[in-house]
Formats: structure tokens, C-alpha cells, sequence
């Protein structure tokens, strides 16, 4: 999401033809990840409905190419050794072999989904929701589904089972605080929404641990720790999120549960830039006078990782599971 935003803004700032590069992971272009877990999770929006228009593929493009399916799995500065003060280009190699110079990088590689522990988490029909790939399997076989149990109450969990409560799914969300969303709603904004999920039918179990997935193939029961047995055919798991950053871990790139930038988004190496779900941790420069820069603007609007932020930058909750 950041990327395809930070595409769209680079284009309306002027980017000329053949200097912009996506390096993707994902089979699909830049996609909005929120209707994730509700219109296209739905059915209501579609593929080209949730890609911001960035310009890609018409004649007002501006983006050199898009390489999908291609996994970023190491950079260095052509130069070699130690890098000087200022490095101009750096070389991005992808898990194909292909190689790519750019003069500045920006990492947006986003969260993996926090695995369950425990027994059953490799039976079929258990799932975790982080791409559009996953959100079309989800709605693909929610379709056949009678019973579904969401495991935590976050901001995934919630919109998840408020989606298949609408399909006239039995849905039952499982969370171990004493009250959804505990981490972001007052007491008063928790009790409201509690209220309206049950009236349309989801069953709330509140500070329940997860014992195990059953089932032989398919899954079949979540077993709870006061061995409460939820019978279920489908279960969404959203517990949280990991930064990813791999690709950095053997690098000179500062990490700290996540990638650490300044209030300009880079990197402790100049013209390495990161943003999006890599759990970015803003560190303010006494260099300026306070101001942000349009990419940090851009970063606070559309991506608040796992912790929400004030406009200057500053964390106000943590949101890990």
C-alpha cells in the first residue's frame, strides 16, 4: 500500500519516464490493504477497485516497471567495502537472480502475520490474513462455511467477523483481553461496539487462550484453555503482526524491532529510505527546524504499522498483540 502511494505521489511531483522501479513480492500491483478484511473481502469491491491510480500501464505512466513475484533478498553499494558519506547508487538483488541500480531506495516490506502457537496450526482451512491473495482464499471458502471462529479482537479480527457474521456464518471471535480492541478503544467505545457485534449474531469470548486447532484434515474445533471446544469449519487468525526485515539483518541498516528512520524516513544509511508496516520508529533530527517532510505526511496519512502515531511522530499506544 505505502509503495503504490509513494508511486502516485512521486508521479504528481513530476517523476519522469523510466525512474521508478516496484520490486514485489506479491503477484499483484500496489492494492489497498484495508478492504482486505472488508469490501474485497465482502465481495463487494474488487481487484482494480482497491489499486490506487498511480498511472501504470497507460500513457500517463511514469513507473520504468513492475516486477512481481520477486523478492528483494539482498543490497549493497556498488562501490564496495565501506560506503562514503554519500552514496549515489546502490544494487538491489532480487531471489531471481535479477539485479537493479537505483540511487534512492525505499523499503516498504511490510508485516508478516504472527503464527499461532500451539497443536493443529497445519490443518487446512486455518488462515491468516495479510494479502489480497489470502483475503480471496478467505472469501473463497467462507462461501461453503457454517460455523467460523476469528481468534483476537483487533482491528482484523473484528472487521473479519463482522464480514462473515453478514454472510449468516456462526461466528464466534475469540480474544484474551477483557474487552475488544483494549489497545486503542476507551472502556465505553469497547462496550459499544461488544454490544453491536452480539446483536448481529457473533459470539464474543473474552480472556480465552487458544489450546489447539482439531481436526484431522480440515479443522473442525478450536479447543480453548478451560478446555471449551468451539465447533467450527473455518478459522481467521489475527494475533498480530512481525516487521519484516530480513532482507536488512546482516546490513549497517539500524533495526530495532523494525527498520529506524529519521522524521524524513531514512534509514541510518543516507539514501535508504523505509516506511509502511515494517514497524518504522521515528527518531525526531535536531538538523531541522521540526517539519516533516511530504513522504513522513504521506507515511502518518496511510500506514500506522503496529502503533499509532501523533502528527509529530511520537508513539501514543502500542499495538502489538
Amino acid at each position: 500500500m505505502v509503495t503504490g502511494y509513494a508511486a502516485k505521489e512521486m508521479v504528481s511531483q513530476g517523476l519522469k519516464h523510466g525512474e521508478l522501479t516496484i520490486v514485489s513480492a506479491d503477484n499483484a500491483v500496489p492494492y489497498e490493504r484495508p478492504p482486505l478484511s472488508r469490501g474485497f473481502l465482502s465481495g463487494k469491491d474488487n481487484e482494480a477497485g482497491i489499486q490506487p491510480r498511480i498511472g501504470i500501464g497507460n500513457t500517463e505512466s511514469r513507473c520504468d516497471s513492475i516486477q512481481l513475484s520477486s523478492e528483494a533478498v539482498a543490497w549493497r553499494n556498488i562501490d564496495g567495502g565501506k560506503p562514503p558519506p554519500r552514496p549515489t547508487l546502490k544494487r538491489l538483488r532480487s531471489n531471481s537472480g535479477e539485479e537493479f541500480e537505483c540511487e534512492h531506495l525505499l523499503l516498504a516490506t511490510g508485516a508478516q502475520a504472527r503464527k499461532l502457537d500451539g497443536r493443529g496450526n497445519d490443518v487446512d482451512n486455518v488462515f491468516y490474513l495479510r494479502s489480497l491473495k489470502d483475503s480471496g482464499t478467505i472469501r473463497s471458502r467462507s462461501a461453503g462455511a457454517k460455523a467460523a471462529v476469528i481468534i483476537g479482537g483487533g482491528f482484523i479480527g473484528m472487521e473479519v467477523a463482522s464480514v462473515l457474521a453478514q454472510k449468516n456464518i456462526q461466528t464466534t471471535l475469540v480474544i484474551r483481553e477483557d474487552r475488544v480492541w483494549s489497545r486503542v478503544f476507551t472502556p465505553v467505545m469497547s462496550a459499544f461496539f461488544e454490544q453491536y457485534y452480539t446483536a448481529r449474531g457473533v459470539r464474543i469470548v473474552k480472556q480465552a487462550r487458544v489450546a489447539a486447532l482439531e481436526g484431522k484434515d480440515t479443522v473442525q474445533a478450536v479447543l480453548l484453555g478451560d478446555n471449551e471446544k468451539l465447533s467450527c469449519d473455518l478459522v481467521v487468525v489475527g494475533v498480530g503482526a512481525i516487521p519484516v526485515t530480513e532482507l536488512l539483518e546482516k546490513t549497517v541498516i539500524a533495526l530495532d524491532d523494525g527498520i529506524v528512520v529519521n522524521e524524513y524516513l531514512e534509514t541510518s544509511r543516507t539514501g535508504i529510505y523505509a516506511a509502511g508496516d515494517s514497524q518504522i520508529i521515528l527518531i525526531p533530527s535536531s538538523e531541522n527546524g521540526g517539519g516533516l517532510s511530504i513522504l513522513t505526511m504521506l507515511f502518518l496519512k496511510v500506514s500506522i504499522g503496529r502503533g499509532w502515531f501523533s502528527e509529530d511522530g511520537n508513539r501514543l499506544c502500542d499495538c502489538r498483540p
